[in-house]
């Protein structure tokens, strides 16, 4: 070990002597091919010149030049990085739109267009808005706002941040109803939106100011796999709404007869029609008066053959 650690002291120490005598950078320089002497001769000077102040110096400060090379080289590798760690956050950002002249219910309303549910959640995060304060202006929270969009992702969201699932609009409409009336006006209808509302505490049964079950609204919309996800959490085909119509009502009188067949009731009264639809004014039965589209579509009677018993 003594006779290794002699031969690299000497090493060093010889390499140091070469540096401090200018020998290394002469050897180069006579290896070098010699086209331009004159040249060579200029640059042998000022190479010279250059040892002269730093080579010639101590070995402290040889030892300097090579580590603040090396830091040198960290904070360019360290730069680069975090360069394209910026460049792919922005990346991900451009997935959000602008949405500086958006206001946050504007954006839980349209939810399901691309990047607005995440402009939501970034935007509730950041400023940290109560998903339950209601707009006096339409009586509507931002987790109303968000379920009349039909948007699943954007409605768990609300729900992991305490959304009140009892909370009604200044219609009396439930979030179970505004989520429904989404979800219908949707491409395709996905029913594990009501899924999700339902467990977690929305009553499938509660009605509007008017009446309406998110069950009425399947079925004057005629969508079967909605209707019977209802039917499957226990929706109330009998239940009728202020009017005095039924689920199948609306199905029928909207023309959506396959979506009827899963609606049928069994009543005992022969004369159903006098006990179901007894707000049609007589002029319309006895057919003196073509009735407007709104009483058509509220309206029990049936406008096709049909039979509403079981």
């Amino acid at each position: 070990m003594d006779m290794i650690a002699s031969l690299v002291n000497g090493g060093w120490d010889f390499s140091l002597e070469s540096w401090i005598n200018n020998e290394t950078s002469n050897w180069i320089y006579s290896q070098l091919p010699n086209p331009y002497p004159n040249l060579r001769n200029e640059t042998w000077i000022e190479t010279d010149l250059l040892w002269s102040l730093c080579c010639k110096q101590s070995w402290q400060i040889q030892l300097c030049v090579p580590l603040i090379i090396i830091i040198i080289l960290i904070i360019f590798i360290h730069l680069r990085y975090s360069r394209k760690g910026e460049s792919s956050r922005t990346s991900a950002a451009t997935n959000i739109p602008d949405v500086s002249n958006w206001s946050v219910f504007d954006l839980a309303k349209t939810a399901y267009q691309p990047g607005h549910t995440e402009a939501i959640m970034m935007l509730v995060d950041q400023f940290g808005y109560d998903v339950n304060y209601v707009i006096p202006s339409t009586g509507l929270s931002l987790f109303l706002c968000t379920c009349l969009s039909g948007e699943r992702a954007a409605i768990q969201y609300m729900l992991k941040k305490g959304a009140d699932v009892g909370s009604t609009s200044q219609d009396g409409d439930t979030p179970l109803y505004l989520a429904t009336f989404g979800i219908l006006n949707s491409a395709m209808p996905d029913v594990a939106v009501i899924m999700d509302l339902i467990e977690a505490g929305c009553d499938v049964n509660k009605a509007n100011s008017r009446g309406y079950t998110p069950l009425h609204r399947a079925a004057s919309k005629g969508s079967v796999p909605v209707i019977k996800c209802l039917l499957l959490y226990g929706a109330d085909p009998y239940q009728a709404s202020q009017a005095g119509v039924l689920p199948i009502g609306n199905a029928i009188n909207a023309g959506n007869l396959q979506a009827a067949e899963f609606l049928k009731i069994h009543i005992d009264n022969p004369h159903v029609w006098e006990v179901v639809d007894p707000h049609t004014p007589p002029r319309i039965q006895l057919g003196l008066q073509s009735p407007q589209r709104k009483h058509l579509v509220e309206s029990s009677r049936p406008n096709k053959t049909f039979s509403i018993l079981t």
